[in-house]
């Protein structure tokens, strides 16, 4: 007997025979109902119907279970982009990795390695994401390549600068290299100034756009 005639797997776990939940756990599993091609119990799965035997004090049972089985192996994940890049002041995570379905474990290697939280930090490196679908993970994985990047804090000749307020300065006055930077109240945080805005006495601070 069995609590279901039908029965899911995942590939992944490489289910067998003695996977089958069926009682006695003792019998002999065919591909008919009647004759057919005997499995061993360490035989892998695949999809079918396939049917059980008892097996008690030796005699094996004329009447036989039928059991449909069904192995499961999401498909790859797919992405538009396999090699993306992210911002570090914008704190990427796996979550932002453009990958399609979003229900993905992403891992260091194409199989095995270490598993990856969606809201672990992005660091630059490959990745592989697994699709995970009615609670089976898939068996192929897609290769990401990931940047992520931090351009160097911008320089200048001169840490104290001085201007004429006739002249109308602005954040744009400012001597630094690059020139493509965004200029802060604060180190960390703090309000952002558009190079058009009018300078006043005060320290600012200024990072780097790449």
């Amino acid at each position: 007997t069995t609590n279901s005639m039908a029965q899911t797997f995942c590939k992944i776990a490489n289910p067998t025979f003695a996977s089958i939940q069926v009682s006695p756990a003792t019998v002999v599993w065919y591909t008919a109902a009647t004759g057919g091609t005997a499995f061993a119990l360490t035989d892998v799965l695949v999809d079918g119907k396939y049917y059980a035997a008892a097996i008690v004090d030796g005699c094996e049972g004329t009447a036989r279970l039928e059991v449909t089985v069904t192995v499961t192996d999401p498909a790859v994940p797919t992405t538009n982009t396999i090699a993306q890049t992210f911002c570090e002041a914008s704190n990427p995570t796996f979550a932002s990795i453009q990958v399609s379905p979003t229900t993905v474990v992403w891992y260091t290697a194409a199989t095995g390695g270490t598993a990856f939280g969606l809201t672990d930090a992005l660091v630059s490196g490959k990745y592989y994401a697994a699709s995970v679908a009615g609670g089976c993970e898939g068996t192929v994985r897609l290769e990401v390549t990931v940047t992520v990047t931090d351009p160097a804090a911008p320089t200048t000749n001169n840490i104290a600068q001085t201007f004429c307020k006739v002249s109308n300065p602005t954040f744009a006055s400012i001597q630094v290299s690059p020139a493509t930077v965004v200029w802060y109240s604060a180190s960390i945080g703090g309000t952002a100034y558009a190079t058009t805005d009018v300078l006043v006495n005060g320290k600012y601070y200024a990072a780097s756009v790449v």
